[in-house]
């Protein structure tokens, strides 16, 4: 899924830029609009539902809808933020009520060069 993360990124980026020439939509900040969104399905992708990318993910998907809302429908930033807020407390009560887990640390490889393993001498 890795490998796949980045070419769909661009893909994302490219057909906003292309909506946003063509003028099919209102004009907005298309590059931050869909970055956020972006971000947000990536983290949900790439570690799972746990307690961090239940909060985290969302979150910035509704950061990239409000800034839309806020470039699109010209309301303020006053009634933005509180609304954004208020989601963050409701996802964090809810990795809490739904019992996640923690977010799992990702082991690093140790590189074993010839000669430095734990073998017994002989």
């Amino acid at each position: 899924m890795r490998d796949t993360l980045f070419p769909i990124i661009l893909i994302i980026f490219g057909a906003g830029w292309l909506v946003s020439e063509l003028h099919l939509l209102p004009d907005a900040n298309w590059i931050v609009i869909l970055g956020l969104i972006a971000g947000g399905m990536a983290v949900l992708v790439a570690e799972g539902l746990n307690r961090s990318s239940i909060v985290t993910g969302p979150l910035l998907i509704a950061g990239g809808l409000a800034t839309f809302v806020h470039d699109h429908n010209e309301i303020g930033w006053r009634f933005l933020v509180p609304v954004l807020m208020m989601l963050w407390g409701l996802l964090l009560l809810l990795g809490r009520a739904l019992n996640l887990p923690e977010r799992v640390q990702r082991m690093r490889r140790r590189r074993i060069r010839w000669g430095e393993g734990d073998l017994p001498d002989a």
